[in-house]
């Protein structure tokens, strides 16, 4: 009985080292984006309207670490995809998306900017925003989410959790990339 104990208790350390955020590098279809997700991310594909026309839109999602981690791509149909060449348009865009998320996901809290370190690649519109969400008997549910506008459409980038971990959302947020 001693040698099984002793032998699982030298195998404890071993689990421990086992990593809880497995990453690797995926394409946001539709957006011009790449990043980094912690775990293989699901994909689901699906036409949605905006103002009154077909986009397509793209989910990216997994769970890892306790946080969920997803990323959404809307680009329009492709005779109108000129309209996304209107600065002023892609602003009030990634504004209304922010927006949505308000109503979604709660108030927002805390500073509304990147979490510290992360500098995204020039060419971006982009609006940061921090939430946090109670709900009666669970612990609350906190996000972090980016919005942004590229040549090629729009995205919204989230992490979720009870608690955000802020070196796995500097590594996901991070890491985001303009493909070319």
């Amino acid at each position: 009985m001693r040698r099984l104990i002793g032998c699982v208790a030298m195998l404890l350390p071993l689990g421990a080292c086992s990593p809880a955020l497995d990453w690797r590098d995926a394409r946001l279809p539709g957006a011009g984006l790449s990043m980094l997700f912690p775990c293989k991310p699901q994909s689901q594909e699906r036409t949605v309207e905006v103002q009154g026309k077909p986009w397509s839109a793209v989910l990216l999602a997994c769970d890892a670490g306790g946080m969920t981690f997803a990323a959404l791509a809307l680009h329009p149909a492709d005779d109108q995809a000129s309209a996304l060449v209107d600065v002023d348009l892609n602003e009030q865009r990634v504004q209304d998306l922010a927006h949505s998320a308000l109503l979604r996901w709660g108030p927002v809290e805390g500073e509304q900017a990147a979490p510290v370190g992360i500098k995204l690649p020039q060419g971006l519109q982009a609006q940061w925003t921090r939430h946090i969400r109670a709900a009666p008997g669970a612990a609350a549910t906190h996000t972090m989410a980016l919005f942004v506008a590229t040549p090629q459409g729009l995205a919204q980038i989230s992490a979720h959790g009870s608690r955000l971990d802020e070196a796995a959302l500097e590594n996901f947020f991070g890491q985001l990339r303009i493909q070319r």
